[in-house]
């Protein structure tokens, strides 16, 4: 997630980022999955999916801002990292685990705005 921000913001240093439009947005959250876990803002995808039209225009001046200030919020990109056992492998080994690290669901749409 760093890199393609970096990656972003890096080539496109003085480049005007177009804005998105509510739609925009709306297909965006409309095409999140509904049972992905929640990161550290613990705000679900369900939720997202059913803002107000006044919201999600909010939502959208925010995102438009994030790209037009080029400043990406620290908490957006802070992960929860959980641990998930292998099938069939030793629960008392780590290396038995693999990571999966939750983002906050704004962090995903504003991720997805950058590319």
């Amino acid at each position: 997630m760093m890199q393609t921000i970096n990656s972003f913001y890096q080539n496109n240093s003085d480049d005007i980022i177009p804005p998105d439009s509510p739609s925009d947005n709306t297909i965006i959250i409309k095409n999140t999955k509904i049972k992905s876990a929640t990161g550290l803002d613990s705000i679900s995808n369900k939720i997202l999916k059913k803002l107000p039209i006044i919201t999600m225009i909010k939502l959208c001046y925010l995102i438009n801002k994030v790209l037009e200030l080029k400043y990406f919020p620290d908490s957006w990109k802070t992960a929860t990292i959980i641990p998930i056992l292998k099938l069939g492998k030793d629960p008392t080994n780590p290396e038995s685990y693999r990571p999966i690290s939750l983002l906050s669901t704004l962090s995903k749409i504003g991720i997805y705005n950058l590319k």
